[in-house]
């Protein structure tokens, strides 16, 4: 109580510079550990720019700021199609809080990132001359983003011929679509908590996308992720026309839609032969596989709930389809220019029609007869029966006339015997 008193007894004077006081604290410029990182560029004259002579990009000759001893910039480091910069040293920076962004540099060659650790993000597209990007020691990103989160890589930097990242465990999203046969390293990468943009890429330890996974693979023979487990959003597959083989072994779950199709500016698709998604039991949209002009083999032989449409479209070649314990469909077409292909399915009238919900409308549950047979498991009391083996044939009996000449003649066969027999009695 007393305590509270002599709060209560403050003096008016006092209470006003406190109020004052705070006022000032409250609306003060932030600390430079919270406040948004500075822009930072080379000088416009400089060929070799290092870190050390970063200038503001709001007036082009105040420093950037020094490297602390812990190996932190303060700053985000961004190049555009003004710089003249021919390389970019960034040794000894091991913390960037803000973001680096390479954007349509004219002159830029080289990029040296060899310790950098954490970055609030990286950005980097349409560098014509830069020919390599290696970030050996970088783990993740923390701090201020740049223009997307995560790491972004982009086919327009066409001079690429190598982009590692192989300490890299986890991001927000991750795009890197290095151009021509180009793969980017992304070995470590174990969880995404966006999503997942790539075009050739070594995804050895990737368990989980939260958000979509589209892999565009314009000049990859393999896409392959062979522990991912989970797809929160939409899983593309856009596959080349040299793609053989797609390695998703472990693929359980896909939140959104499937889509596997060729991708249609590389011409045709004829070296994919069997696709098997051995592991995947739902799909939580549509199941779309398309325009595989080589496709012979497709199963989903544990597959049991397809959200949306099941959609097979365009694919001559293809022989057999393997979907015996599907559960749950809303609409199935299946077309194309294929012939006698081989449904399997569960044991329900109808075949995939019977477990479908929807019916008759936008060429929904489009199935040609003619093209299509369900193939039922053995047993199942809708599979064709064999046909029961014919009864023994019955003589066909003669006409009268045969028949009284048959009944003579063996008459005449039992009669001669016995007078025979009764001339030797004699």
């Amino acid at each position: 109580a007393r305590a509270l008193m002599a709060r209560s007894s403050t003096p008016r004077a006092a209470t006003g510079v406190a109020v004052v006081a705070f006022v000032a604290l409250a609306f003060a410029p932030l600390a430079v550990d919270g406040a948004t990182p500075p822009s930072c560029k080379c000088p416009a004259s400089s060929g070799a720019c290092t870190a050390a002579q970063l200038v503001r990009s709001s007036d082009g000759t105040t420093a950037c700021g020094a490297v602390d001893g812990n190996g932190k910039l303060d700053a985000s480091v961004v190049l555009d199609s003004t710089a003249q910069a021919t390389s970019l040293d960034l040794t000894g920076v091991k913390t960037l809080t803000g973001y680096l962004h390479l954007s349509a540099t004219p002159a830029l060659t080289t990029l040296k990132t060899g310790d950098l650790v954490t970055a609030g993000s990286i950005n980097i597209e349409t560098n014509a001359a830069l020919t390599a990007l290696s970030f050996p020691e970088l783990t993740g990103f923390a701090g201020t983003s740049g223009p997307a989160a995560g790491l972004e890589v982009l086919k327009t930097n066409a001079a690429l011929v190598n982009a590692t990242f192989p300490k890299l465990a986890t991001a927000s999203n991750v795009t890197c679509e290095a151009p021509g046969g180009v793969a980017c390293d992304l070995r470590s990468v174990t969880h995404l908590a966006g999503a997942l943009r790539v075009r050739n890429a070594n995804l050895a330890e990737l368990k989980n996308v939260s958000g979509d996974a589209y892999f565009d693979e314009h000049d990859g023979a393999t896409v392959a992720a062979e522990k991912l487990e989970h797809v929160g959003g939409d899983l593309t597959l856009m596959l080349s026309k040299d793609a053989n083989e797609v390695k998703l072994p472990k693929l359980a779950k896909v939140d959104g839609k499937v889509l596997v199709d060729e991708y249609s500016a590389g011409g045709a698709n004829t070296a994919l032969t069997a696709l098997n998604f051995p592991a995947l039991t739902d799909v939580g949209g549509s199941l779309r596989v398309e325009s595989l002009d080589g496709l012979a083999v497709l199963r989903c032989e544990e597959l049991r709930n397809i959200g949306g449409a099941l959609e097979l479209r365009l694919l001559p070649a293809l022989k057999s389809a393997y979907f015996q314990k599907v559960e749950k469909v809303e609409s199935v077409s299946i077309g194309g220019d294929f012939k006698d292909a081989e449904v399997h399915v569960p044991c329900v009238a109808g075949g995939l029609l019977g477990l479908t919900t929807a019916s008759g409308a936008n060429n929904v549950n489009a199935v040609p007869t003619d093209r299509v047979t369900w193939k039922w498991p053995d047993g199942c009391s809708h599979a064709p029966k064999a046909p029961d083996p014919s009864p023994p044939s019955t003589p066909t009996p003669p006409k009268s006339g045969a028949l009284a000449v048959h009944g003579a003649t063996s008459g005449f066969a039992i009669l001669v015997p016995a007078l025979a027999w009764g001339v030797r009695l004699r």
